[in-house]
């Protein structure tokens, strides 16, 4: 994938591992084809990654889990 490469390409110049990965979820081809993942819930986020990334739902406890340590304290928006 040709953003993973650029993020490593940019971690070796010394770009923050957290500056290269919002410039892939911000960037033109990323948003084109999953939209803006900002406005996701932080349940729908949790989804939406377990997609992605491990081609499955999250578990209930997963969901929960991941949700409360996303959530700011006592704001979350999802669940």
């Amino acid at each position: 994938m040709g953003g993973f490469r650029k993020s490593v390409q940019l971690q070796n110049l010394g770009v923050a591992q957290d500056a290269t990965v919002l410039q892939i979820l911000y960037s033109l081809p990323f948003m084109a084809k999953y939209g803006n993942t900002s406005d996701m819930s932080n349940s729908d986020y949790v989804t939406f990654m377990y997609n992605q990334l491990l081609g499955r739902l999250p578990t209930p406890l997963e969901l929960r889990t991941w949700d409360s340590l996303l959530a700011p304290a006592g704001n979350s928006r999802s669940i």
